[in-house]
Protein backbone atom coordinates (compact mmCIF):
# COMPACT_ATOMS: atom_id res chain seq x y z
CA UNK A 1 0.00 0.00 0.00
CA UNK A 2 2.67 2.46 0.94
CA UNK A 3 4.52 1.65 -2.75
CA UNK A 4 0.95 2.45 -4.12
CA UNK A 5 1.00 5.62 -2.17
CA UNK A 6 4.86 7.04 -3.01
CA UNK A 7 4.06 5.94 -7.27
CA UNK A 8 0.96 7.89 -7.04
CA UNK A 9 2.78 10.82 -4.95
CA UNK A 10 6.03 10.75 -7.26
CA UNK A 11 4.72 9.87 -10.79
CA UNK A 12 3.08 13.43 -11.32
CA UNK A 13 6.08 15.38 -10.56
CA UNK A 14 8.31 13.35 -12.89
CA UNK A 15 5.88 13.04 -15.46
CA UNK A 16 5.48 16.84 -16.70
CA UNK A 17 1.66 16.87 -16.65
CA UNK A 18 1.98 21.10 -16.49
CA UNK A 19 2.15 21.93 -19.99
CA UNK A 20 -1.71 21.09 -20.49
CA UNK A 21 -4.15 22.40 -17.91
CA UNK A 22 -7.08 19.99 -17.72
CA UNK A 23 -9.39 23.16 -17.20
CA UNK A 24 -11.34 25.40 -18.66
CA UNK A 25 -9.23 28.42 -20.01
CA UNK A 26 -10.71 31.53 -21.03
CA UNK A 27 -9.28 35.22 -22.53
CA UNK A 28 -10.31 37.84 -23.74
CA UNK A 29 -8.79 39.67 -25.82
CA UNK A 30 -8.66 41.41 -29.99
CA UNK A 31 -8.26 38.88 -32.45
CA UNK A 32 -5.83 38.85 -35.31
CA UNK A 33 -4.38 36.75 -37.72
CA UNK A 34 -0.73 35.81 -38.64
CA UNK A 35 0.92 33.02 -40.88
CA UNK A 36 0.72 30.72 -38.33
CA UNK A 37 -3.38 31.37 -37.84
CA UNK A 38 -5.17 33.14 -35.88
CA UNK A 39 -4.06 34.40 -32.54
CA UNK A 40 -5.86 36.51 -29.74
CA UNK A 41 -3.63 39.24 -27.89
CA UNK A 42 -5.08 39.29 -24.26
CA UNK A 43 -6.89 42.27 -22.50
CA UNK A 44 -3.78 43.39 -20.90
CA UNK A 45 -1.62 43.64 -23.83
CA UNK A 46 1.04 41.03 -22.69
CA UNK A 47 0.32 38.01 -23.85
CA UNK A 48 -0.91 36.48 -27.37
CA UNK A 49 -3.06 33.12 -27.48
CA UNK A 50 -2.46 30.96 -30.65
CA UNK A 51 -5.91 29.11 -31.78
CA UNK A 52 -6.20 25.60 -32.54
CA UNK A 53 -9.09 24.60 -35.22
CA UNK A 54 -9.23 28.28 -36.12
CA UNK A 55 -7.15 28.82 -39.24
CA UNK A 56 -7.77 32.59 -39.80
CA UNK A 57 -10.66 35.06 -38.38
CA UNK A 58 -12.87 36.56 -40.91
CA UNK A 59 -12.28 40.54 -41.99
CA UNK A 60 -15.33 41.69 -39.93
CA UNK A 61 -14.06 40.11 -36.81
CA UNK A 62 -10.26 41.05 -36.92
CA UNK A 63 -9.26 43.93 -33.96
CA UNK A 64 -12.38 43.43 -32.43
CA UNK A 65 -12.98 42.34 -29.03
CA UNK A 66 -13.69 38.65 -28.24
CA UNK A 67 -13.77 35.77 -25.91
CA UNK A 68 -12.08 32.46 -26.71
CA UNK A 69 -12.21 29.04 -24.11
CA UNK A 70 -10.70 26.34 -24.36
CA UNK A 71 -7.45 24.28 -23.16
CA UNK A 72 -3.99 25.82 -22.98
CA UNK A 73 -1.09 24.34 -24.24
CA UNK A 74 2.32 26.17 -23.00
CA UNK A 75 5.12 25.20 -25.12
CA UNK A 76 8.42 26.13 -24.93
CA UNK A 77 10.45 27.59 -27.21
CA UNK A 78 14.08 26.58 -28.76
CA UNK A 79 16.21 29.00 -30.28
CA UNK A 80 16.71 27.84 -34.49
CA UNK A 81 20.36 27.07 -34.85
CA UNK A 82 22.54 30.66 -36.26
CA UNK A 83 23.09 30.86 -39.73
CA UNK A 84 26.95 29.37 -40.63
CA UNK A 85 28.66 30.08 -44.11
CA UNK A 86 29.20 26.31 -45.00
CA UNK A 87 32.59 27.23 -46.80
CA UNK A 88 34.51 30.43 -47.18
CA UNK A 89 33.28 32.44 -50.09
CA UNK A 90 29.71 31.00 -49.77
CA UNK A 91 27.27 33.05 -48.06
CA UNK A 92 25.55 31.77 -45.76
CA UNK A 93 21.43 30.08 -45.84
CA UNK A 94 18.68 32.65 -44.87
CA UNK A 95 17.71 32.80 -41.49
CA UNK A 96 14.10 30.91 -41.03
CA UNK A 97 11.35 32.61 -39.82
CA UNK A 98 10.43 31.85 -36.04
CA UNK A 99 8.52 32.88 -33.17
CA UNK A 100 9.75 35.30 -31.05
CA UNK A 101 9.95 34.38 -27.12
CA UNK A 102 9.91 31.74 -24.37
CA UNK A 103 6.91 30.22 -24.81
CA UNK A 104 4.71 29.62 -27.52
CA UNK A 105 0.45 29.31 -25.79
CA UNK A 106 -1.81 28.00 -27.89
CA UNK A 107 -5.88 27.33 -26.76
CA UNK A 108 -6.65 23.82 -27.94
CA UNK A 109 -10.22 22.95 -29.38
CA UNK A 110 -11.07 27.15 -29.02
CA UNK A 111 -14.59 28.06 -28.69
CA UNK A 112 -15.15 31.91 -29.11
CA UNK A 113 -17.45 34.47 -29.53
CA UNK A 114 -17.46 38.24 -29.96
CA UNK A 115 -18.04 40.61 -27.09
CA UNK A 116 -19.88 43.96 -27.95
Amino acid sequence: MLILKLYFFVMPVLVNFSDTSKNTFVVIGEAYNEKDGAWVLSKTGKENYFLEGIEQWDEKIVGKKVKVWGRLLIEKLEKAPSSVSPAPGVPPPPIPQQLIGLEKRTILKAKWKLIR
